[in-house]
């Protein structure tokens, strides 16, 4: 690998703009060499001349990063005072120290927050040893190439005058740091044990590359997946005849779930389709563990693509690096997923014919994501925890602090919603219905209450809605706060009109319910497009470069931006295109919700790959490489508590601080 992409594949992102500009000292020399070539004068004729403009350049380079790398030092030798004083006064509480006013609290941290804060601090430092040595070897090489392609010993010359006395390099601070924080962790946090403490401190390199296993599970996973999709696909063709009314001789046509069409009849009286079947009871089933499932296939190619471009989402979403979720295990866990969905409906189309119950199928598919939620096994474990600890988070959203990730996932559920109210209708079939005979689907009647589907549509911008009050309260700032919050309060009244024309279509107010429906929609999208392109995105800067965007883009190409504009304005009003189609008769009501829901979750992963870039270049501006672990004096309130709290055993956790 050349070294230019070495640097670009093991720099730290935030700190991108401090490294050595190697990528343009390696265009200057090219440049020169191709005046000469054109010129036909000997190159190294030119050498006076080029260094003149190369030289000062490299002491332009080299008095940033030495200047940055003491801003480092100095702030990481205040990090591990701080670190010493924290645990001095944790080790005095033990030994009854701190004075009579510690009796009268419990503790306020936990050790493990503790743990947590030098297992960060010694990932910071590894970081700073990895910046000095990508700098001097950068220096090095370049000034190497720079005197076998002039034909000169300048480049070595300086290199010995000035980078290798320079201070970012003579410096072995950093390595001393670095064993007294084993040394230490090892004798405070793990009594002695030197092979679990550095167990719980190395942290493997971020930029992982796929090994040739992965790379076959995923494509083995994913050719099963394609062939049982292509017969769910061929299913239709090879057994449907022509298609019946609605309400055939011996179906029940008494549900009172709206929005019902398309039933067809089959060529195998023994299928389970042999009977009457609702597409819509179909859909319902269906689509919501099928967007699941997409929406855990692409937030793996979110991944993907943010660590490809430097994009820092382990402190983004304050992951545990030591044991990151990466691309291959999304893949890998939605293909299986997607195979377990694509049997189940198989099974539901063949169940009559096998003597299986066939609404048996989609509660199996059910309990089987349910079991990836809560079984703890290995590849997921870690993930499961972080999972749980945000959702906990969301739902307490006003009586917590709220993190990126927070926010973050609440988001993806507000692409989600239309599963919370489908979690209502298959709860409905499965408890009013005999669902475990094989009668088919004329006898299953979909009674949903109205207003609890309300409810549970409202529940994600309830979420996201609460976050915002809640960052307010914590920040005092009314901006950008309550206008997020109010952009979130548009959702609700465009759900409450939209149940209402469901429950009541011929309601004597069904057109002012139409009407103010249509308006508050298109508030809701023309607010959210504005929030997405300037607050969430950080795009349509007038100045910019590049007209429209921002000065700092991440990805390869302006076009992506642009690309991912026109596509975010299309698909916000995509409910334009629903209404028409299911108006026209093109589409049914559901089949239309179905269709174009997919296109919400596909809005959102566009959505994920420039949020989260927006979000990493703040970091960089902050030169943030790794969570801010503040860990405040320990006061007890007995001294038994504290000799625990010191013998705790560490465990692996999400820590999510």
């Amino acid at each position: 690998m050349k070294f230019q992409q070495h640097l670009k594949a093991n720099c730290t992102p935030e700190w991108r703009t401090q490294y050595i500009n190697y990528e343009q000292m390696k265009k200057m020399l090219s440049r020169v060499k191709t005046e000469a070539e054109i010129s036909e004068r000997p190159i190294n004729s030119m050498k006076t001349v080029f260094d003149e403009e190369f030289i000062p350049f490299c002491e332009k380079e080299l008095k940033k990063v030495t200047s940055f790398f003491k801003e480092k030092l100095a702030e990481a030798i205040r990090k591990q005072n701080s670190l010493l004083t924290d645990l001095e006064i944790a080790k005095d509480a033990v030994s009854g120290r701190i004075g009579r006013f510690g009796s009268l609290k419990r503790p306020k941290r936990k050790t493990k927050d503790l743990k947590l804060a030098y297992s960060e601090f010694y990932l910071s430092l590894i970081l700073l040893k990895n910046y000095q040595a990508l700098n001097f070897t950068g220096f090095r090489k370049i000034l190497k190439k720079h005197d076998k392609i002039l034909q000169t010993d300048n480049g070595n010359k300086w290199q010995i005058e000035n980078v290798v006395k320079a201070h970012f390099h003579t410096d072995k601070k950093v390595d001393l740091i670095i064993k007294e924080i084993e040394e230490l962790y090892t004798r405070e946090f793990e009594n002695g044990d030197r092979h679990r403490a550095m167990k719980r401190l190395r942290v493997p390199p971020l930029g992982v590359q796929k090994t040739q296993w992965s790379i076959f599970t995923v494509g083995f996973f994913l050719g099963i997946f394609i062939l049982l999709f292509l017969e769910i696909c061929l299913f239709p063709l090879i057994n449907f005849q022509t298609p019946n009314p609605i309400n055939q001789e011996g179906c029940n046509s008494s549900s009172n779930s709206s929005h019902y069409f398309g039933q067809r009849k089959f060529n195998d009286e023994k299928s389970s389709f042999s009977n009457e079947y609702n597409w819509n009871i179909f859909l319902r089933l269906y689509r919501g563990p099928f967007w699941i499932t997409l929406s855990l296939c692409l937030i793996g190619v979110n991944l993907a693509a943010w660590r490809k471009n430097g994009i820092n989402h382990v402190l983004i979403f304050e992951l545990d690096p030591r044991s990151n979720f990466l691309a291959k295990h999304l893949y890998i866990l939605s293909t299986v997923l997607g195979i377990c969905w694509c049997l189940s409906i198989l099974g539901f189309f063949y169940g009559t014919a096998i003597g299986i119950p066939p609404f048996i199928f989609p509660l199996m598919l059910v309990i089987i994501k349910l079991l990836v939620l809560v079984v703890p096994v290995p590849m997921l474990r870690n993930p499961q925890k972080w999972l749980w600890t945000v959702l906990g988070r969301i739902v307490m959203a006003p009586f917590c602090q709220v993190k990126f990730a927070d926010f973050w996932l609440a988001d993806q559920l507000m692409s989600l919603n239309r599963v919370f109210a489908d979690t209502d209708d298959f709860i409905t079939i499965y408890v009013s219905n005999k669902w475990y005979t094989s009668g088919g689907f004329c006898d299953i009647v979909v009674n949903t209450v109205w207003w609890i589907n309300l409810i549970l549509l409202c529940l994600p911008p309830w979420f996201r809605f609460a976050q915002c009050i809640r960052r307010y309260w914590d920040s005092h700032e009314k901006f950008p706060h309550l206008a997020n919050a109010a952009k979130y309060a548009t959702t609700f009244p465009t759900v409450i009109f939209s149940s209402l024309l469901g429950a009541f279509p011929y309601h004597p107010q069904s057109q002012v319910f139409n009407a103010l429906w249509i308006v508050f929609l298109c508030l809701s999208s023309i607010y959210g497009l504005i929030w997405d392109l300037k607050m969430d995105w950080g795009l349509l800067n007038l100045k910019a470069e590049n007209i429209f965007l921002r000065e700092d883009l991440l990805y390869s190409s302006p076009w992506y931006y642009y690309g991912a504009i026109i596509s975010d304005i299309l698909l916000r009003f995509n409910w334009a295109f629903s209404i028409s189609f299911s108006e026209t008769g093109l589409l049914s009501t559901e089949l239309a919700t179905t269709i174009f829901g997919t296109f919400e979750i596909l809005r959102r992963f566009i959505w994920n790959f420039f949020r989260l870039e927006n979000e990493h270049l703040n970091n960089c501006g902050k030169f943030r490489a790794v969570r801010d672990i503040s860990v405040k004096p320990l006061v007890i309130n007995k001294a038994g508590d504290i000799v625990e709290m010191v013998n705790f055993e560490f465990k692996d956790t999400d820590k999510i601080a």
